[in-house]
């Protein structure tokens, strides 16, 4: 498997998991935290991404169809994913326009484009060996997923809990405080304007660890993809 690139091709997609599924799993408390967003509001970038991610696989899909590479795309799309990580990363930190909830758009049309191209790269190697191949495969995935959900939320919780308690000391009242916001993110609505401002502020500068992975396993994973197909 590690021969023919099939092992690297696996551990792309943990990779893309790990990448689809932190930004899945911590994008709608960013708007609740920063914006007090609704329900409804809060799961818009959800739909974003579904959409981004649909038109990545079946763009790489036609071009695969249409020219018979998979490397284009591949990197392309790997690039594309890049490109949103890093605008989030920069963009997201302090301040952020409303119409900038576009960058996860382009995150996922990489992330499908990825996904899509590699699976194709994969299925052209598995002649006599699918069943062990495409198992693999899938287990991959969902090691990336477990990983994506985990990891990068309790990291993200690790260093907002830290900012609050710069901001609003280690008091028992403070550390009561913090656990509730810690807790339930609609917490913060019901504290007094000053302090929500305190609470956006502190879940804007932790935040960044999420594009922050992003990128870093994005700039891994088109090192991987230029040698695999």
């Amino acid at each position: 498997m590690v021969k023919d690139g099939v092992g690297l091709i696996c551990l792309g997609q943990i990779l893309t998991n790990i990448c689809q599924f932190t930004i899945a799993s911590n994008i709608s408390g960013f708007f609740i935290y920063t914006e007090n967003a609704t329900n409804a509001a809060a799961s818009l970038p959800l739909v974003i991404c579904a959409i981004g991610g649909l038109s990545g696989s079946f763009g790489a899909a036609f071009f695969v169809q249409r020219f018979k590479k998979c490397k284009i795309p591949s990197l392309v799309s790997a690039f594309v994913a890049l490109t949103g990580s890093v605008l989030i990363f920069f963009r997201w930190r302090y301040v952020y326009l409303r119409w900038e909830v576009i960058y996860t758009l382009l995150l996922c049309i990489g992330l499908g484009g990825t996904s899509s191209s590699q699976y194709i790269a994969l299925a052209s190697r598995s002649a006599g060996k699918s069943a062990s191949i495409i198992t693999s495969y899938h287990v991959c995935q969902q090691i990336g997923t477990i990983i994506g959900n985990a990891y990068p939320a309790g990291l993200l919780l690790k260093l907002f809990r830290g900012h609050l308690l710069e901001s609003f000391g280690d008091g028992p009242q403070a550390q009561k405080a913090i656990q509730r916001l810690l807790e339930n993110s609609r917490f913060a609505a019901t504290l007094p304007a000053a302090m929500q401002g305190i609470v956006r502020s502190a879940f804007l500068k932790s935040f960044p660890v999420v594009p922050g992975k992003h990128i870093i396993i994005k700039l891994s994973f088109l090192e991987y993809s230029a040698l695999t197909i």
